[in-house]
């Protein structure tokens, strides 16, 4: 765990003293929203579209090679028919609502004039914020005799994880803005403790605009 933190703050502090050679009145350049669907490791567990918002600072813009360093918001939708836990509990209509801060330290190449391709890959961190999960929760006596449901609402934070992201896009210069329309791919892994969820990836479309 150690050697991934050391590596991931070292990106990230490579990053920021850049920024000294980087005038610009607001530290972030480029804005985003998005769509993500999840892959639960879980078979019982099905995705349902969720969303996010982003900042970013992109260092050296003008260049082909570019430095992207962020702050991200997205909450991930999962839902559950029935999850069992045992043969006298079981909670049914679960839906489950995961909020991440992500903190990604992306590498950009792209080339063209006005339309120009890209791919971007880097390191990610998910920090796990306050969340929630609700449903109807059953059990029943191992003597038979007995039964009870209730609704749940269960909260608290999910696990952080370290992971990578990667995807390819579109910028599109518009004016003095660009445009840009990309498809990401990220998966983390859980090396900061014990969980039963030990991975989490997603596909995410998003659009931004760097300004």
């Amino acid at each position: 765990m150690k050697i991934y933190l050391s590596g991931f703050f070292f990106l990230l502090s490579i990053s920021l003293s850049a920024q000294k050679e980087v005038s610009a009145p607001f530290f972030f350049n480029e804005f985003s929203l998005s769509v993500n669907q999840a892959m639960p490791a879980d078979e019982a567990m099905e995705s349902r579209i969720g969303w996010g918002i982003g900042l970013s600072r992109v260092f050296w813009p003008e260049r082909n090679a570019n430095l992207v360093v962020g702050l991200a918001y997205n909450r991930i939708n999962l839902f559950a028919q029935e999850v069992v836990s045992s043969r006298w509990h079981r909670r049914m209509d679960v839906k489950s609502r995961l909020n991440y801060l992500f903190v990604p330290v992306l590498f950009r190449y792209g080339f063209g004039n006005k339309i120009r391709p890209f791919a971007e890959a880097g390191p990610n961190l998910a920090i796990g914020l306050p969340s929630s999960s609700t449903g109807m929760e059953m059990t029943s006596s191992p003597l038979g005799n007995d039964s009870s449901e209730r609704a749940f609402d269960d909260k608290g934070a999910p696990n952080t994880y370290l992971g990578l992201s990667g995807g390819l896009g579109i910028a599109i210069q518009i004016r003095e803005m660009l445009l840009l329309p990309k498809i990401n791919y990220q998966l983390h892994t859980n090396v900061f403790g014990d969980s039963a969820v030990q991975n989490i990836h997603f596909v995410q479309f998003s659009l931004a605009a760097q300004l």
